[in-house]
């Protein structure tokens, strides 16, 4: 995918731009937040995870969130993870349905975790997945 978020209008058929994150974006999930919004959560090659909330009556996207759900255990290390030599990419996540403040995200570090979104606090681990 590329580091662009863009949301196809129908009507018009026409492309809106509405988030363009600093990395690349490797995956995409959004979950009813209310009866007229989503919330979009976005994955980056980076380890990052963005939380959005794109309201579906005014057309307008804003940032809720932005952490690392996947951080280097080594500095400077151009994305890579300690003796892995990995990329620090999200490869998956999933919003829980019925409690979307849970994220769980997998990630080329080897690990699974489930995250609290609005606070990140790292609720579980799973090393080497």
């Amino acid at each position: 995918m590329e580091g662009v978020l863009n949301r196809y209008i129908f009507e018009t058929q026409e492309l809106d731009m509405i988030y363009f994150p600093s990395s690349t974006i490797t995956c995409i999930r959004s979950r009813k937040l209310t009866p007229t919004s989503l919330l979009v959560a976005i994955g980056c090659i980076d380890g990052t995870i963005h939380l959005l909330e794109d309201s579906l009556e005014t057309r307008t996207c804003t940032m809720l969130r932005s952490f690392i759900a996947h951080e280097s255990s080594v500095q400077d290390a151009d994305l890579k993870f300690g003796s892995l030599h990995k990329q620090a990419e999200v490869w998956s996540l999933q919003i829980r349905p019925e409690r979307i403040d849970w994220l769980l995200t997998c990630s080329e570090d080897q690990s699974s975790r489930i995250s609290v979104s609005y606070t990140h606090l790292r609720a579980h681990e799973t090393p080497e997945h």
